[in-house]
């Protein structure tokens, strides 16, 4: 067994250790001087003394040992700890390199920026974003709250569920593709920092949004009966998750990052999201987080 070798190991280098300090040197090695006369000593005393110091600098051989062979075997194993954990490290392990990161990329004008302006581009959308949604609250949702039935609403949550279910399975079917848009560390000029690879945090929002999903949809359904808070609950949820979301579809246009779409041709590159799509994508957004939010919030 490894703990029988080593104590093994350990026994041989104390043993040489104390085969190469002389009968008469005992006390010299513990660090103090003896003198000759009395180590040589014929006497019970003298014998008593000797056989004393050379008990103790077998005791202090062997922990000589112990020491040496526990520094090596720290330096050695300890090295190898933390190499693994440095390899296992969430977003530290080797990665495929993305070009996308690079300023840039197929002409992407906001990465090829400043780190200032970058972020200045970053909170500008999340900003429009909010301002856009807050306006159609209280316009477009007061309309449908006054003038829209409500069994409408009811069966437009219901396909709004499943819209998400549809899209959290997206998430494992196309993992890869979803990957793609998650911004890398440092980007947006730097204000991006959180933890962890894509591929852990698609998997969660994949999770997230089938869980969500499938709460709003029992929650529309006629015949089965649930909780009076699960919609409302599950709607808020969602609109947090969409939240959350947003940066990975401010990368896909800041940086041109392929993410879910037809796939590329043998040999050429991934199609590019023109500017209107990503403009589209943004109105979409806005309406989405509309309806969640009347959804949370029914008036």
């Amino acid at each position: 067994d490894s703990a029988s070798a080593e104590v093994g190991a350990v026994m041989i280098q104390a043993k040489t250790i104390h085969a190469a300090v002389p009968k008469h040197q005992a006390g010299s090695y513990l660090g103090f001087d003896v003198p000759r006369d009395v180590s040589d000593a014929r006497s019970p005393a003298g014998e008593l003394c000797r056989t004393a110091f050379n008990d103790l600098a077998s005791v202090v051989a062997l922990a000589t040992a112990v020491a040496a062979h526990r520094n090596t075997s720290t330096h050695w194993h300890g090295r190898r700890r933390r190499s693994l954990v440095k390899r296992r490290a969430l977003g530290t392990e080797p990665t495929e390199v993305r070009p996308w990161e690079a300023p840039g990329y197929r002409g992407a004008k906001v990465s090829a920026m400043s780190d200032g302006m970058q972020a200045a581009v970053f909170g500008g959308v999340f900003v429009a974003l909010i301002a856009c949604t807050f306006i159609c609250c209280a316009t477009l949702g007061e309309v449908v709250s006054s003038y829209v039935p409500s069994f409408i609403t009811t069966t437009g949550a219901g396909l709004l569920g499943l819209v998400w279910i549809a899209g959290g399975a997206a998430h494992f079917a196309i993992h890869k593709d979803y990957c793609n848009i998650m911004p890398h560390r440092g980007a947006f000029g730097g204000l991006w920092l959180l933890p962890g690879s894509a591929s852990f945090y698609v998997y969660l929002t994949g999770v997230a949004e089938i869980l969500g999903g499938a709460a709003l949809l029992l929650a529309a359904v006629p015949f089965i009966e649930t909780p009076a808070w699960l919609g409302p609950l599950s709607a808020e949820a969602l609109f947090v998750l969409t939240v959350a979301i947003t940066p990975a579809n401010i990368y896909s246009a800041t940086h041109n990052a392929p993410g879910p779409g037809p796939p590329a041709k043998e040999g050429e590159q991934p199609p590019l999201v023109s500017s209107s799509g990503h403009a589209g994508r943004f109105v979409a957004q806005v309406l989405l987080l509309t309806a969640l939010w009347e959804l949370a919030h029914v008036r």
